[in-house]
């Protein structure tokens, strides 16, 4: 990738927009089934338990069923809350790691994106990319459906900038590939 460059600008991370990306990424990835199914789980649970303490024909029979209810309703929501804290533990991760401190700083070019950290640099030809997509505050770059870069709007120098970045990807990622504004 040659050195001539359309964009230059700075990435730190901060942790609410790091999870939100991740809590979007695991949620989009999961919804079809874990959401479902959790909320299915406890509504399940919960009518049978509202069942058990309701209707007096089982009254005698009402510990031994709310007891084998019960692990129904601890099972969604452990799940539910699975949903929300396992993005959670991946943003702490990735904010630990020392190499995180200084930033990324990302070139943009006709060629692709060079990206330079304190550990070294990669550079991506646009054909890298699987996914682009763009949220009210951040750009989504995948190269694997699970493996992407956030690029916050607030670290580009302009909202000139911001548009530039949003032409030079739709010049050079395919539509069908696109989620942009």
């Amino acid at each position: 990738m040659d050195e001539d460059y359309t964009l230059k600008f700075l990435v730190r991370h901060e942790v609410g927009e790091l999870y939100r990306a991740n809590l979007t990424q695991f949620l989009s990835r999961s919804r079809l089934v874990l959401i479902p199914l959790a909320v299915a789980v406890c509504a399940v649970g919960a009518v049978l338990l509202l069942g058990a303490i309701t209707h007096a024909h089982i009254t005698e029979r009402r510990p031994e069923f709310i007891a084998n209810v019960r692990p129904l309703l601890i099972y969604g929501a452990v799940a539910l809350v699975g949903a929300f804290v396992l993005p959670g533990l991946a943003t702490a991760k990735t904010l630990r790691d020392p190499r995180r401190k200084n930033g990324f700083t990302y070139y943009v070019s006709k060629e692709g994106i060079r990206v330079e950290g304190s550990a070294g640099r990669v550079e991506y030809n646009w054909t890298a990319f699987v996914k682009a997509t763009e949220a009210h505050n951040a750009f989504s770059l995948f190269m694997t459906r699970n493996s992407f870069h956030l690029l916050p709007k607030r670290c580009f120098g302009s909202f000139g900038d911001v548009e530039l970045f949003r032409t030079v990807i739709r010049a050079n990622v395919p539509v069908s590939r696109l989620k942009m504004k």
